[in-house]
Protein backbone atom coordinates (compact mmCIF):
# COMPACT_ATOMS: atom_id res chain seq x y z
CA UNK A 1 0.00 0.00 0.00
CA UNK A 2 1.34 3.41 -0.90
CA UNK A 3 2.31 5.75 1.92
CA UNK A 4 -0.23 8.41 0.95
CA UNK A 5 -3.05 5.88 1.06
CA UNK A 6 -2.30 5.20 4.74
CA UNK A 7 -1.72 8.76 5.94
CA UNK A 8 -3.91 10.98 3.75
CA UNK A 9 -7.19 10.00 5.46
CA UNK A 10 -5.71 10.60 8.91
CA UNK A 11 -4.29 13.93 7.80
CA UNK A 12 -7.55 15.02 6.22
CA UNK A 13 -9.46 14.15 9.38
CA UNK A 14 -6.94 15.94 11.58
CA UNK A 15 -6.96 19.11 9.50
CA UNK A 16 -10.51 19.40 8.28
CA UNK A 17 -12.91 17.69 10.65
CA UNK A 18 -13.48 19.29 14.03
CA UNK A 19 -12.45 17.49 17.17
CA UNK A 20 -15.54 18.68 19.06
CA UNK A 21 -18.60 16.49 18.61
CA UNK A 22 -20.98 19.41 19.03
CA UNK A 23 -19.39 21.45 16.22
CA UNK A 24 -21.40 21.67 13.00
CA UNK A 25 -20.01 19.42 10.27
CA UNK A 26 -22.34 20.44 7.47
CA UNK A 27 -22.15 23.51 5.33
CA UNK A 28 -24.67 26.31 5.32
CA UNK A 29 -26.92 25.75 2.29
CA UNK A 30 -26.37 29.38 1.33
CA UNK A 31 -22.72 28.48 0.68
CA UNK A 32 -23.52 25.76 -1.91
CA UNK A 33 -24.07 26.26 -5.61
CA UNK A 34 -24.81 23.76 -8.38
CA UNK A 35 -25.49 24.29 -12.06
CA UNK A 36 -25.83 22.26 -15.23
CA UNK A 37 -25.43 23.40 -18.81
CA UNK A 38 -25.58 21.83 -22.25
CA UNK A 39 -23.34 22.80 -25.15
CA UNK A 40 -24.29 22.87 -28.84
CA UNK A 41 -22.13 19.80 -29.49
CA UNK A 42 -24.24 17.73 -27.05
CA UNK A 43 -21.84 17.82 -24.12
CA UNK A 44 -23.31 18.29 -20.66
CA UNK A 45 -21.35 20.10 -17.98
CA UNK A 46 -22.10 20.05 -14.25
CA UNK A 47 -20.48 22.41 -11.76
CA UNK A 48 -20.84 21.99 -8.02
CA UNK A 49 -19.33 24.57 -5.66
CA UNK A 50 -19.31 24.53 -1.89
CA UNK A 51 -17.71 26.53 0.90
CA UNK A 52 -16.88 24.80 4.18
CA UNK A 53 -16.72 27.23 7.10
CA UNK A 54 -14.09 26.13 9.65
CA UNK A 55 -14.46 29.09 12.05
CA UNK A 56 -14.26 27.86 15.62
CA UNK A 57 -13.52 24.21 14.79
CA UNK A 58 -10.79 22.57 16.86
CA UNK A 59 -8.16 20.56 15.03
CA UNK A 60 -4.52 19.55 15.29
CA UNK A 61 -1.66 17.73 13.61
CA UNK A 62 -0.59 14.18 14.42
CA UNK A 63 2.80 12.97 13.20
CA UNK A 64 3.93 9.47 12.32
CA UNK A 65 6.38 9.40 15.27
CA UNK A 66 3.56 10.01 17.78
CA UNK A 67 4.19 13.74 18.21
CA UNK A 68 1.13 15.97 18.07
CA UNK A 69 0.45 19.67 18.05
CA UNK A 70 -1.56 21.55 20.59
CA UNK A 71 -5.26 21.85 19.73
CA UNK A 72 -5.74 24.64 17.18
CA UNK A 73 -8.91 26.75 16.98
CA UNK A 74 -9.41 27.18 13.25
CA UNK A 75 -10.60 30.16 11.25
CA UNK A 76 -11.26 30.51 7.55
CA UNK A 77 -12.98 28.48 4.88
CA UNK A 78 -12.34 25.73 2.34
CA UNK A 79 -13.68 26.43 -1.16
CA UNK A 80 -14.38 23.27 -3.19
CA UNK A 81 -15.38 23.04 -6.85
CA UNK A 82 -16.24 19.95 -8.89
CA UNK A 83 -16.59 20.22 -12.66
CA UNK A 84 -17.86 17.14 -14.52
CA UNK A 85 -18.43 16.99 -18.27
CA UNK A 86 -20.03 14.19 -20.27
CA UNK A 87 -19.37 14.36 -24.01
CA UNK A 88 -21.68 12.80 -26.65
CA UNK A 89 -19.44 9.76 -27.30
CA UNK A 90 -19.79 8.71 -23.62
CA UNK A 91 -16.43 9.95 -22.38
CA UNK A 92 -16.26 11.78 -19.07
CA UNK A 93 -13.92 14.47 -17.77
CA UNK A 94 -13.90 15.55 -14.12
CA UNK A 95 -11.91 18.05 -12.11
CA UNK A 96 -11.79 18.79 -8.39
CA UNK A 97 -10.23 21.95 -7.01
CA UNK A 98 -10.19 22.85 -3.33
CA UNK A 99 -8.32 25.59 -1.53
CA UNK A 100 -8.20 27.33 1.79
CA UNK A 101 -9.45 30.90 2.03
CA UNK A 102 -8.02 32.96 4.90
CA UNK A 103 -7.09 29.76 6.75
CA UNK A 104 -5.32 30.06 10.06
CA UNK A 105 -5.69 29.26 13.69
CA UNK A 106 -4.75 29.97 17.26
CA UNK A 107 -3.28 27.42 19.65
CA UNK A 108 -5.69 26.80 22.51
CA UNK A 109 -2.86 26.26 25.02
CA UNK A 110 -0.11 28.73 24.05
CA UNK A 111 -2.15 31.24 22.05
CA UNK A 112 0.39 30.89 19.20
CA UNK A 113 -0.79 31.90 15.73
CA UNK A 114 -0.77 29.19 13.04
CA UNK A 115 -0.84 29.62 9.27
CA UNK A 116 -2.59 26.84 7.42
CA UNK A 117 -2.56 25.90 3.76
CA UNK A 118 -4.88 23.27 2.31
CA UNK A 119 -5.00 22.76 -1.44
CA UNK A 120 -6.23 19.89 -3.61
CA UNK A 121 -6.43 19.48 -7.37
CA UNK A 122 -7.45 16.34 -9.25
CA UNK A 123 -8.26 15.63 -12.89
CA UNK A 124 -9.92 12.43 -14.09
CA UNK A 125 -10.74 11.27 -17.64
CA UNK A 126 -12.63 8.19 -18.83
CA UNK A 127 -12.73 7.01 -22.44
CA UNK A 128 -14.30 3.60 -22.99
CA UNK A 129 -12.57 1.08 -20.71
CA UNK A 130 -9.57 3.35 -20.09
CA UNK A 131 -9.27 5.89 -17.32
CA UNK A 132 -6.46 8.21 -16.29
CA UNK A 133 -5.87 11.19 -14.10
CA UNK A 134 -3.59 13.15 -11.86
CA UNK A 135 -3.82 14.47 -8.33
CA UNK A 136 -2.03 16.88 -6.04
CA UNK A 137 -2.67 17.57 -2.36
CA UNK A 138 -0.71 20.00 -0.21
CA UNK A 139 -1.26 20.59 3.51
CA UNK A 140 0.87 22.86 5.65
CA UNK A 141 0.51 24.02 9.27
CA UNK A 142 3.17 26.36 10.63
CA UNK A 143 3.73 28.58 13.64
CA UNK A 144 6.83 30.70 14.15
CA UNK A 145 5.70 31.52 17.69
CA UNK A 146 5.39 27.84 18.67
CA UNK A 147 8.43 26.85 16.53
CA UNK A 148 6.36 24.11 14.90
CA UNK A 149 5.79 23.09 11.31
CA UNK A 150 4.05 20.29 9.48
CA UNK A 151 4.13 19.81 5.72
CA UNK A 152 2.65 17.06 3.61
CA UNK A 153 2.27 16.81 -0.13
CA UNK A 154 1.45 14.02 -2.54
CA UNK A 155 1.44 14.24 -6.32
CA UNK A 156 0.80 11.53 -8.82
CA UNK A 157 -0.59 10.26 -12.08
CA UNK A 158 -2.57 7.06 -12.55
CA UNK A 159 -3.99 4.91 -15.30
CA UNK A 160 -6.71 2.25 -15.26
CA UNK A 161 -6.64 -0.08 -18.28
CA UNK A 162 -8.75 -3.19 -18.89
CA UNK A 163 -9.89 -3.36 -15.26
CA UNK A 164 -6.41 -3.05 -13.74
CA UNK A 165 -5.21 -0.08 -11.72
CA UNK A 166 -1.70 1.06 -12.62
CA UNK A 167 0.13 3.79 -10.71
CA UNK A 168 2.44 5.63 -13.08
CA UNK A 169 4.16 8.10 -10.78
CA UNK A 170 3.82 9.23 -7.21
CA UNK A 171 5.87 11.64 -5.13
CA UNK A 172 5.31 12.10 -1.40
CA UNK A 173 6.89 14.66 0.88
CA UNK A 174 6.39 14.54 4.63
CA UNK A 175 7.98 16.84 7.19
CA UNK A 176 6.92 17.10 10.81
CA UNK A 177 8.72 19.27 13.36
CA UNK A 178 6.52 19.61 16.43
Amino acid sequence: MKLYARYLPVLAIALVLPACTDSPTETDSSLMHAQASAAENGATKYIYEQVWNLDGDISGVFCDDGAESEPIRMRGKIYEKWTIMYVPNGDMHAQLSAMGVDLGGTGTITGAEYTIKAQDHSVFNRAGDKENGSYRSVYRVESKEADASFRFSVKGNFRWVDGEFQMNRERIRWECEL
